[in-house]
């Protein structure tokens, strides 16, 4: 699956990270990369509740994402990072407390820039 990006820095840490900024409608593109089996793992950081979710099932996760990106409609970015190794990694920022990591299978993901 193709994922549109353009280039927005390239960071060292242990390994050489492109980031990108994602284009398109994250929607549609995270509802494809889950047809396509291409999310390996999915983790959700919500800064602003007390308490600690424990859903753990990708899907349901996978369902509050949809959920959430469609609520706050406007207010999501997301960023690829991809490592000199080949790890894919989207992290969505939607509003200001709300993060989502998500690890892509490298095989089923082309990054397009442009």
């Amino acid at each position: 699956m193709e994922i549109k990006v353009e280039l927005e820095k390239q960071e060292k840490f242990e390994d050489i990270y492109r980031i990108y900024t994602v284009r398109g409608d994250l929607k549609e593109i995270f509802l494809r990369l889950w047809e396509e089996n291409a999310v390996i793992e999915i983790h959700e950081e919500n800064e602003a509740s007390l308490m600690d979710d424990m859903i753990e099932d990708g899907e349901e996760l996978f369902k509050r994402l949809i959920r959430e990106l469609e609520q706050n409609e406007g207010l999501a970015q997301a960023r690829l990072l991809v490592s000199s190794k080949g790890r894919i990694s989207l992290i969505v920022k939607i509003g200001a407390y709300i993060t989502w990591r998500i690890l892509l299978d490298r095989k089923k993901v082309e990054v397009v820039e442009g």
